[in-house]
C-alpha cells in the first residue's frame, strides 16, 4: 500500500511539471493556429492540432478580448448587409405589382428596395384582391394555417383573372 502511493504521489509530481518552464503564456487569441485558420491558407489541421485549436478557439471566444472582437464583427456584419441591401435595386426590371406581409416593420423595411408597387399589411390566411395579379410568389407557406387552401384558392383566382 505503502509503495502504491508512493508512485502516485511521484506520478503526480511529475505530470504537474510543466514541460515548456522556458515558455511565455500566449493569449489563446494569439494562438499561431487559430492565426493560420484566420488567414487564407488552405492547409487543413492535423489531427495533432486540432483539439489544441479547438480548446484555443473556445478560450478565446469566452475571454473578454475574444467577445470584444466577437461583438465588432457582428456591428460590421450587420452594417455592411445593410449597406449592400440598400444598393440593391431589384431582382429584374419588372415590379412586383403586391407585397403583402403580416408585420408593418418588415414592410418598412422592403420599401427602400423598391421591389413592388403597393405595400400591404395584412394576415395571408385572410383572402385579398387578387386583382391585376397573374403570378403568386410566396417563400412563407408554411405559415399558412391551411396551406393546401390557400394554393387552391390562389390558383382558382388567378385562371379565373
Amino acid at each position: 500500500m505503502r509503495l502504491f502511493i508512493i508512485i502516485l504521489i511521484w506520478n503526480s509530481i511529475i505530470l504537474s511539471q510543466d514541460e515548456e518552464i522556458d515558455s511565455v503564456k500566449v493569449h489563446p487569441c494569439d494562438s499561431p493556429l487559430i492565426e493560420m485558420k484566420n488567414n487564407d491558407e488552405s492547409r487543413s489541421l492535423t489531427m495533432k492540432e486540432f483539439i489544441p485549436y479547438m480548446i484555443a478557439s473556445v478560450k478565446c471566444r469566452f475571454s473578454d478580448r475574444g467577445k470584444a472582437k466577437a461583438k465588432s464583427r457582428d456591428k460590421r456584419n450587420k452594417k455592411l448587409a445593410y449597406n449592400q441591401g440598400y444598393q440593391f435595386k431589384s431582382f429584374s426590371s419588372k415590379k412586383l405589382n403586391v407585397a403583402l406581409d403580416h408585420k408593418q416593420s418588415t414592410l418598412d423595411q422592403v420599401k427602400p428596395l423598391n421591389l413592388s408597387n403597393e405595400y400591404i399589411c395584412q394576415d395571408a390566411n385572410e383572402s385579398f384582391n387578387l386583382e391585376g395579379i397573374d403570378t403568386i410568389y410566396t417563400n412563407s407557406i408554411y405559415w399558412l394555417k391551411d396551406p393546401m387552401y390557400q394554393l387552391q384558392f390562389w390558383y382558382n383566382k388567378l385562371q379565373s383573372n
